[in-house]
């Protein structure tokens, strides 16, 4: 966590941890949103922490949770899942020896190509042509 926190972040996370763990303003009802309906349902893990992030200390006035705000973010922006192991594959099949001077946007522009193909179900030509 070190390229996260600042040696001061690292004690101000941990307060922050045990503060949320027994902080009277997180409540369940915390877990829930309206659907188009009006129905309860479980709102997403983002729309959970926005609402933890945006919780503030009555007397101060300050966010109650910046520190720890950083970790959650930085925990739910890695990539994961199958999908991220499908890119790898397919960056293996652009990036050769032959070819290992492509930029960035390049790789981009033909990956989202690809997975356009892909989700398509047509032909370069048939999308395209």
């Amino acid at each position: 966590m070190s390229h996260i926190f600042s040696d001061n972040e690292k004690y101000k996370v941990e307060a922050e941890i045990r503060l949320y763990q027994s902080d009277i303003d997180i409540t369940k009802e915390m877990l829930y949103t309206s659907d188009e309906s009006g129905n309860q349902v479980k709102c997403t893990i983002d729309k959970y922490w926005f609402k933890v992030f945006n919780l503030k200390d009555d007397f101060t006035n300050d966010y109650k949770y910046p520190t720890l705000a950083k970790l959650v973010k930085a925990c739910l922006s890695c990539f994961h899942g199958p999908l991220v192991e499908s890119a790898f594959n397919l960056m293996d099949t652009l990036v050769t020896d032959y070819r290992t001077s492509l930029k960035i946007d390049s790789l981009d522009v033909v990956q989202t190509i690809k997975y356009d193909l892909m989700a398509s179900k047509e032909t370069l030509c048939e999308k395209y042509g």
